[in-house]
């Protein structure tokens, strides 16, 4: 099944911002790979490491993790100088860590989950420790099927749940406020 047309939707996939496996772009940029990839990486860890919604972000600290992404793209947009396919996928990797964070803390506190502490701490930061493993990945095994099929599905698979979600909270809160 095709799911290029669908992931055209949420993102430019231009073959030379994409990863390639098996000489074949994946279903989205590396930016948007890094984004979903840290989002699901993070989600899993957070709910492995502090159990079921436990904790709050830090608001500021999710807002600064935005920032090299930002700085990589406009001065990429503007001309400034070209990315590459690892400092946008890293940079995405960190938006995406933070995006999680923020779902993670907005689930807590829109479902009224006792919390018990605030991201970040140490253990909180060990997501982006996986930066480095999944370049690795990109640059050293190319031609994996399995891989490639992986990580579009991944890419695929977040995308829709981040998407549910979003629709989710909004739900949920529209609901409180209707029956407040």
């Amino acid at each position: 099944m095709n799911f290029k047309p669908l992931m055209r939707l949420l993102c430019h996939q231009k073959p030379e911002r994409c990863y390639w496996m098996c000489r074949e772009p994946l279903v989205v940029c590396s930016r948007c790979l890094g984004i979903y990839v840290g989002f699901l990486i993070t989600v899993i860890f957070s709910l492995f490491a502090f159990g079921l919604f436990t904790k709050t972000v830090n608001f500021i600290f999710a807002i600064v993790l935005f920032v090299p992404m930002g700085v990589d793209g406009v001065s990429q947009l503007l001309g400034r100088r070209e990315s590459n396919n690892p400092l946008r996928f890293l940079t995405g990797y960190t938006a995406g860590y933070a995006v999680a964070l923020v779902f993670y803390s907005l689930v807590a506190k829109t479902l009224a989950f006792q919390t018990t502490g605030t991201i970040p701490n140490m253990l909180s930061i060990a997501p982006l420790l996986f930066i480095p493993a999944f370049i690795l990945i990109f640059e050293k095994f190319r031609n994996s099927q399995i891989l490639k099929r992986t990580f579009n599905f991944i890419a695929i698979f977040t995308a829709l749940f981040m998407v549910a979600a979003v629709f989710f909270l909004y739900a949920v809160v529209l609901r409180n406020f209707i029956a407040a």
